[in-house]
């Protein structure tokens, strides 16, 4: 029978999944800090408010890899990474905030010095 994307997901890290009081949770340890954390599998109907929490908590919109390291200890679904990348993109008081890259300063010249460290 075929599945959706989101089923084999799912179904790949079935020993990671947890059902506690009806409510489906996900395992993830972060290696490099040894922490385990107990991720809420959030259904596809609640992505944008959930990401809508976290992105702009107390008015301050906070970027891209703060908003991804905040829903990754918090929540998981197949392709959160993604969404969460492209929800903050497309955030309108980012988009007015963010300059984007600083404009290339002019070309490098040469300097005319007698002796070292002039």
């Amino acid at each position: 029978m075929p599945c959706s994307t989101d089923v084999k997901a799912y179904v790949s890290q079935w020993k990671l999944l947890i059902v506690d009081d009806g409510v489906v949770h996900g395992k993830f340890e972060k290696p490099t800090l040894g922490v385990l954390f107990k991720q809420l599998v959030v259904p596809r109907s609640m992505h944008a408010e959930l990401l809508e929490l976290i992105h702009a908590v107390a008015e301050c919109h906070q970027g891209v890899r703060k908003t991804i390291n905040q829903v990754q200890r918090r929540a998981y679904w197949f392709s959160w990474r993604s969404d969460t990348d492209q929800f903050c993109r497309r955030c309108g008081p980012c988009k007015e905030y963010a300059k984007g890259r600083v404009p290339r300063q002019g070309l490098l010249q040469d300097m005319k010095v007698g002796a070292p460290m002039d």
